[in-house]
C-alpha cells in the first residue's frame, strides 16, 4: 500500500479541488455528487491506531480535524445537498479549503 493511501489523497483532492475553483460548476466532473464525496472520504478515512499511527502527530491532528468537521457537516445535513449547492454554500467552501489545507500538511498538495 502506497503512503498516504491513494484513495484518501484522492477523496481530498475531490473535494479541495473547488477551493480554488474560479468556476464551481465548470469543476464539478461527471461522477461528482455529494454522495460520492461522502463515501469517498468515509470509504478513505479508517479510524482506526494502526491507520492513524501511519502519520505524524501534526498529521494526525489534521486528519482528526477534518474528520470531525466533514461529520459534523453530514450530520448538519443528514444528507448533503446537490454538489453545485453545497459546494458554493459558506459550509461547502470550508469543507474544500480545510481539505486543500490537509493537502499541505500531508505534503502533497501542489499550492
Amino acid at each position: 500500500m502506497s503512503w498516504p493511501p491513494d484513495n484518501l489523497m484522492a477523496a481530498l483532492e475531490g473535494i479541495a479541488k473547488f477551493h480554488d475553483a474560479a468556476d464551481i460548476v465548470a469543476a464539478i466532473d461527471f461522477m461528482d455528487t455529494s454522495e460520492e464525496l461522502y463515501l469517498r472520504w468515509n470509504g478513505a478515512f479508517v479510524r482506526r491506531r494502526w491507520f492513524a499511527e501511519r502519520f505524524s502527530a501534526d498529521q494526525q491532528a489534521a486528519l482528526a480535524d477534518f474528520d470531525a468537521f466533514f461529520q459534523a457537516l453530514s450530520a448538519k445535513y443528514n444528507k448533503l445537498p446537490p454538489i453545485r449547492k453545497f459546494m458554493t454554500s459558506r459550509d461547502g467552501r470550508e469543507l474544500s479549503a480545510r481539505a486543500a489545507q490537509l493537502l499541505h500538511v500531508l505534503n502533497v498538495h501542489d499550492a
